[in-house]
């Protein structure tokens, strides 16, 4: 159920990506914290979609499965280039340790070492299960 739900946020992360704004935003170029706190833990979150993104070519997988990684693997590089010139723009370094800082040490869905290790020791039908 997890990992379903993982596979489902990262889905669903594609989905946010966009160039509509709302009409509260301006484009002063102005940040807060929050916006900083939201770009450095987002991009390790990308980082993890896409590391899970390549395991599948390593596996045989159907074809579905397959073209769901390349479509998240597709919009989320590109994320992570944006939100870095953002850091960039604001003068900020990117922050390796950002997920970890978090006050529970976690963000919902995101896998765990173990969780990498069980689904890169996988194969076939369970591995594919595992992921989605």
């Amino acid at each position: 159920m997890k990992r379903n739900l993982a596979a489902l946020a990262a889905v669903l992360l594609v989905g946010c990506s966009g160039s509509g704004a709302s009409g509260t935003s301006d484009d002063t170029g102005e940040f807060n914290d929050a916006d900083l706190e939201f770009v450095q833990g987002m991009i390790p979150h990308h980082e993890q979609a896409i590391q899970m993104a390549d395991m599948v070519l390593r596996d045989e997988v159907t074809v579905s499965t397959a073209d769901l990684a390349a479509e998240i693997r597709a919009a989320q590089a590109p994320e992570i280039a944006d939100m870095r010139a953002l850091l960039a723009e604001w003068g900020e370094e990117e922050d390796p340790h950002a997920m970890h800082e978090m006050d529970d040490h976690s963000m919902h869905g995101m896998m765990t070492d173990d969780d990498f290790n069980s689904l890169d020791a996988a194969t076939g039908v369970d591995f594919e299960r595992m992921w989605l």
